[in-house]
């Protein structure tokens, strides 16, 4: 992995009313989008007013039987696979202009916006972590631990020094 894989970076992508648009993963690259946030662009959202925020990604059934949506059809879809449309937020002016998600991709998807202002989406790009990846209890902490065997001779040791401490306090009145 290189050291821009393994930091967290920002992502940003702005929506307009009634256009699909499309967010494409980078290639060759071993990390996922998240985006957590959905903001009302600026103040054209007017009281009371709603904005919906419609994703359409591959269909489930899709990704299951693992098919390819670069080489097999499923659909008479112009892009050759079945997508299917979810709502992921609404906002509604003077109430609700920003609202928090939890959306990890990895694949292709796009967003679009039903209402009559813009929206800005915001995440940020996270490292996807492989069986590689992970740690073992050598790497956690430099050397081999044992948790149960040195959390109680820890213990112990508190134990002594509280004690010592004690009998000191005792022996100052």
């Amino acid at each position: 992995h290189t050291a821009a894989a393994a930091a967290a970076m920002f992502w940003g992508m702005k929506l307009e009313p009634g256009r699909w648009t499309p967010f494409v993963p980078p290639p060759d690259v071993a990390m996922r989008l998240h985006v957590s946030q959905a903001t009302a662009r600026g103040d054209a959202l007017k009281d009371g007013e709603r904005v919906v925020i419609k994703m359409r990604c591959e269909s489930d059934e899709a990704v299951l039987a693992g098919i390819d949506p670069e080489t097999e059809t499923m659909s008479d879809d112009e892009d050759g696979f079945e997508k299917e449309e979810y709502r992921v937020a609404t906002l509604i002016g003077g109430r609700v202009e920003t609202q928090g998600l939890d959306l990890v991709l990895d694949e292709y998807a796009e967003f679009t916006v039903e209402g009559s202002c813009g929206v800005d989406l915001t995440g940020y790009y996270m490292p996807e972590f492989g069986d590689e990846d992970v740690d073992d209890e050598d790497g956690m902490y430099g050397e081999e631990y044992d948790s149960e065997e040195e959390d109680e001779e820890f213990a112990a040791d508190d134990m002594d020094a509280l004690e010592s401490e004690s009998d000191d306090d005792d022996d100052d009145d």
